[in-house]
Parts: C-alpha cells; structure tokens; sequence
C-alpha cells in the first residue's frame, strides 16, 4: 500500500537544487532547477536518458540589472498553446543595497518564456514585488519598511498551476506581514496567487489564500501565528484542489518544530479550507518542510518534504537543514474533507543517505506517472513502484475509529469499548483497521506508562505499546472486557539509550500474523505471539 524506495536504483541528474520536472505535450522532460548562478533548465528527448546543456531562464527586462540579483526556485509550466513560463525568485543583493531603489530590497519573482519546448528563453514579466503599486498601493509605507526594518520581508516559492480556464502563480509572500501589521507581528506570512494575463503580459489581481496572521487548523494551541511558505498545488480527479505547505505555528510549543506540513483544499483556487496538520516530526525542535504534492489516478496523495528528524538513528549529532534529508509518504485515499496525519502510510526515505553534509538532499519534489512515484532533489533521483491499495487497509466510510495515538494523558474507556487519551490535542485517529502494517508515533513518557500507541488487532482485541518516565520502560498491553493485561515488559531502555523523560521517543509496532513486535528508536524492545485473540 505505501512506497519503497531502493538504494541502488538512485540516479545523478544535471543542474543543482531545487527541482521542479514537467512532461511536455510532445512526450519530452523539461527540468527546471538552480543553475549557473540561476535558474535554468535542461531538457530531455529520450525520457531522461540524456539531458540536453542547461539554458538560463532567470532573465530581466533590462538585463543590465541582473547584476542586482540572485535567482533561485525555478518552477516550469506548459500553456495550453505550447508554451512554456518559467518562474523563479529574484533576491536583491549587496550591489542591490549599494544601488539602493528601487533594487535596494526589492524581493520579487519574475517570468520568463519559451516558445520552442524549452530550449531557449526570454523575459515574460514580473509576478510580484513589494514595490508594485498595485499589491502594495502605500508606497511611503513600503519605503519606511526597507529603510527601517533591515529590509525584512520577501517574495518567495513561485509555482504556477492552472486552475479551471485561468493560469495562477501561488507564492509565499513575507513582505505582507510588515505592510499589513505591526513590525512586532511579523513573524507570519500569507501564501498568496497571482493571474495571468498573457495578452498583457502581466500577473493579476492578488489574492491572500492562507493567512498566517489568522491561520485555523485542528490543534488546540492558543492563537499563534504562521509564517506559512512553499505552496504547491495538485487536482483531485473531481476538480478539488490540493495545497501541500509549511507552517511554524508550532515552533513555539513543547516540541518546538520550525515547520510542519499541512494541507488544504479548494473548489476554486483561490477560497482554501483551514489547514490539516499532515506531517509533525519526532524530534524536539526538528522540521518537516519544503512539501511538494501529487495525485495518483485513485486519488491518493503523495507528499514529499525534507526532515532531519532521524539524524540521530543516521549517526548523527547535529540537526538542521544541512542534515536533512527527502522523505515520501501517501495517502490511503481517504477523502479530503476527512484526511489527517493518520491517512498516510509511513514516509519513506528516498535516498539512504548517511548523516553528513555531503549526503544531505534539499528542497524535493515528487511527480506521479504510469504507476510510479519519481522522486527529485538536489541532482538526485529515485522511484517507487505504487503498491495496489488494499481493501484491507484503505478508507471505509462505514469502518469505525480503530488506532489511537496520545503523547500524554491517562487512557479512558469509552461505552463503546473503545480506548483513547483524555487530550484531544493529542490524538490521532485513524480510518482504517491495521491488519498487517506498522504504525509509528513520536511521544513524551509519562508516569504509569500512559503515552504511546494504542492500535485494534483481531476480533475484540485492543492493545498498546506504552513507554514510562519513571523507571524508562515499555509495555505492550491488551485491553478485553474493560481490563488490562501486561502482556510484555522490557526495562532495558536506559541500558539502550541516555534515557531523559523530557525526550521524545520513536515507537513502532510491526504486526505480522500472531506477531506484535515493539520498537524504540528503531531497536527492537518487545515482541509477542498471542494466539488466544484468533
């Protein structure tokens, strides 16, 4: 049902960070990535076999200026009439600083097209910049900001996606933030989309879609703000639209994460439904960022997005994006109005990497097609074959609640019979009945061991796999009838790790026939036969 990426199947690709690959109509590969001090693009004829030299699309109306620049985040996009428009980020630079305006902090995003399938390139249009009149009309305010505020706030992330008969170009805009509020609230971001005129050669009508000031999704965190960046778009089969983005609200709680990944969805691109909460990372402080999102032909979901959340396990001892490494997980087709973290199998690590800066793989994306999942990052590539979904475990309207997560809280018998935490903010519940599968969660011990994972096994039997903070211990338990049984015990976990009950600890079942086996940290701690519950 998930995905599976092998070691030796990984491919070096031309070009440098920050992937973005579409199909042209003619069947051939464009691959838009940074590029010669740039963005560019490389093209392929023969399914990726060979790629053509690299040509600069990161171009400028006056070419004289591009000296001011730096351009990265490339992104690619065919129009319905052959040709192509490439978008990418223009940050000012010192001899930018140095000119003063208008290049002096003009964070903005530019355009580019090709009317040959990508082989050569001139300049379109502008997207966005915080000196147009048209998003930001006060100008004397835009000033006082760059003169005052260090020039905080930008343009970022362009990726263009057509939406019904129009072409969109959604972007991270930063620079919102300090014109709309206070510089002492500007720790948030709106994602925001832009039209396009062709005939105008223009980008049109700005339209907030996610506002970080005020952002609502399922947690119970008091009222924060989001500094929300990276959106990426993808159509269901019925015309729904899939945002795939980062948030911080969260990196201020206890786990304190930088970025977390979230989805919304939308009838016309523009109105998007309050943010689920999709990917959290184990780890205090680690992140999961830079998503990028797909569709298969069933509907499922497939989310890429970087993470050092694991350094550990890969040896290493420093966290942070130079360690990070691209993960890809999908959906079980549940639907968009009800998905949530629990809808995904497990994320799979694309590359194998070792811990160290050399083997980190940044900024990805993921492209389904024919079957397969074609993964991306930083001159790299891989695929996984999609596994048929099993019935077994996908989504059922009529299937009942069956897996809970809580990271902390007592368990409590409902009259159903069914156990979950007292803390809603921390539960995760989960659509689908796991049979044969594994299940992980990230979780704080707690006294009387009453954190981890409770999961439905077999006919009438729940159970859990638990860890303490007072004598560091895990236990798989079974619950029948409203009562416990210890079923299994291991204390051994400060002999395995420098046991702090202020840590988060990665548990994982395995459930294999009879066989329940329990994990921490990846090290195997329990594991249990139990032939009365068949």
């Amino acid at each position: 049902n998930g995905l599976h990426f092998e070691k030796d199947t990984v491919a070096h690709m031309p070009g440098g960070g920050y992937p973005r690959m579409i199909r042209l109509f003619n069947g051939n590969l464009l691959y838009g990535c940074d590029f010669n001090g740039g963005a560019g693009a490389f093209l392929s004829t023969d399914n990726g076999l060979t790629w053509s030299n690299g040509v600069l699309f990161s171009l400028f109306e006056d070419p004289s200026i591009s000296k001011y620049y730096n351009c990265t985040n490339a992104d690619l996009i065919e129009l319905d009439n052959g040709d192509i428009i490439a978008s990418y980020r223009s940050v000012p630079n010192d001899e930018a600083a140095k000119a003063g305006a208008p290049y002096k902090y003009d964070y903005s995003m530019r355009s580019s097209i090709s009317h040959d399938g990508g082989r050569s390139w001139e300049y379109f249009a502008k997207i966005a910049s915080i000196y147009d009149t048209d998003d930001y009309p006060d100008q004397a305010k835009v000033r006082d900001i760059v003169d005052n505020n260090s020039g905080h706030g930008g343009l970022w992330e362009p990726f263009a996606y057509k939406v019904g008969h129009k072409v969109l170009s959604y972007y991270s805009d930063d620079f919102g933030g300090w014109y709309d509020a206070s510089p002492k609230d500007h720790e948030f971001q709106y994602l925001c989309c832009k039209e396009l005129d062709f005939q105008n050669k223009k980008w049109i009508n700005r339209h907030i879609c996610i506002n970080g000031l005020n952002i609502k999704t399922q947690s119970k965190l008091p009222q924060v703000t989001s500094r929300d960046g990276m959106p990426v778009v993808a159509k269901m089969n019925d015309g729904t639209y899939v945002m795939a983005f980062e948030g911080t609200y969260r990196r201020n709680d206890e786990i304190r994460h930088p970025f977390i990944t979230l989805l919304s969805h939308s009838n016309d691109g523009i109105n998007w439904s309050d943010p689920v909460e999709i990917y959290r990372p184990y780890g205090v402080g680690t992140k999961s960022g830079a998503a990028y999102i797909d569709v298969t032909g069933d509907d499922r979901l497939v989310l890429t997005f970087q993470t050092e959340e694991d350094y550990q396990e890969r040896g290493g001892t420093e966290m942070g994006e130079p360690h990070s490494i691209t993960k890809v997980m999908i959906s079980d087709g549940t639907p968009l109005d009800k998905i949530d973290r629990s809808c995904f199998y497990t994320a799979q690590d694309v590359f194998h990497e070792n811990y160290g800066i050399e083997n980190n793989s940044l900024w990805p994306m993921a492209a389904v097609e024919n079957g397969y999942v074609y993964a991306y990052s930083g001159g790299k590539a891989n695929y996984s074959k999609i596994g048929r979904i099993d019935p077994i475990n996908s989504y059922h309207p009529e299937v009942e609640l069956k897996n809970y997560l809580k990271t902390k809280g007592d368990f409590a018998k409902l009259d159903n019979g069914y156990y979950r935490s007292k803390d809603d903010d921390n539960l995760l519940l989960s659509s689908r009945p796991r049979v044969i599968n594994r299940i992980e969660a990230s979780v704080f011990p707690r006294t009387r061991n009453t954190s981890g994972i409770v999961f439905n096994y077999g006919p009438g039997g729940y159970y859990s796999f638990t860890i303490g903070e007072d004598r560091g211990t895990v236990q798989l338990n079974k619950y029948q009838n409203g009562y416990l049984k210890v079923l299994a015990i291991n204390n051994k976990i400060k002999d395995n790790f420098t046991f702090d009950p202020n840590n988060l600890y990665k548990l994982r079942i395995e459930i294999k026939n009879h066989t329940i086996t329990g994990f921490v940290n990846g090290e195997q701690f329990l594991t249990y036969t139990d032939d009365d519950n068949f």
